[in-house]
């Protein structure tokens, strides 16, 4: 992934949709502002279902290690996050 002008806010949530880590919540702690141009290049997890074929193996670092050659780190942290709890549904009524 090639970035010519990016906001950390914008990078976090790029990331929050990549395999690795879309289970978590990432949160900006850099207290950079402005915007930054970088190249990250990184192996892919692939998910693939039982019974198919893998496809043939790119190389090149984990997202992780990528992030480290750029300057940055994702850190496991617990800290409060917004919920939206949904407790009750139903189908509407025609009109």
């Amino acid at each position: 992934m090639g970035v010519k002008s990016c906001d950390f806010r914008t990078l976090t949530g790029f990331l929050s949709i990549v395999p690795e880590l879309r289970s978590r919540v990432l949160v900006d702690k850099t207290s950079l502002q402005g915007r930054y141009g970088f190249k990250l290049h990184w192996k892919p997890q692939i998910y693939v279902p039982p019974g198919r074929r893998k496809p043939a193996a790119s190389s090149g670092p984990s997202l992780f290690i990528a992030l480290q050659q750029v300057g940055l780190k994702v850190v496991s942290a617990k800290a409060p996050v917004d919920v939206i709890v949904i407790e009750h549904i139903e189908r509407p009524t025609p009109n």
